[in-house]
């Protein structure tokens, strides 16, 4: 699995040739846009609020073998991340509600997932600190 600006591929690991690829951006996004559950997005009415295309870069790949699926964050939305199936990447089985990682290209970010204290898988995650509009 790779993910990079843009695109989430899966490569096979005998041959290396492509077996699938999703297409994550670029796409319409703002730092002054909140992206909700409900996917309805909430812009502040200031002169920044204009979307406009903008390149979508991964910022976290966690291959989470244990319940077959793979986990993915991006830049784009606030720094929203999904759960695929790892057989399909194209299939989305959760998307977070919540913005985790950084939005931004630069600022780095990292995670895992591990078990908590009462033995319950847990991603955890880190980011270096960015001011790109007034949600972060």
């Amino acid at each position: 699995y790779i993910g990079a600006q843009n695109w989430l591929l899966k490569i096979s690991a005998k041959t290396f040739n492509l077996e699938e690829s999703v297409q994550y951006g670029p796409i319409q996004d703002s730092p002054s846009c909140r992206y909700s559950f409900s996917l309805k997005e909430e812009c502040l009415n200031n002169n920044n609020n204009k979307q406009s295309l903008s390149n979508n870069f991964n910022k976290v790949l966690i291959v989470y073998e244990k319940e077959k699926m793979l986990l993915s964050c991006w830049s784009a939305k606030q720094g929203l991340c999904d759960l695929r199936d790892l057989n399909n990447i194209s299939r989305v089985i959760y998307e977070s509600p919540l913005a985790v990682v950084a939005n931004d290209p630069f600022n780095s970010t990292i995670g895992f997932i591990a078990p908590s204290s009462n033995s319950q898988d847990l991603f955890y995650v880190a980011n270096t600190y960015t001011s790109l509009g007034p949600y972060r």
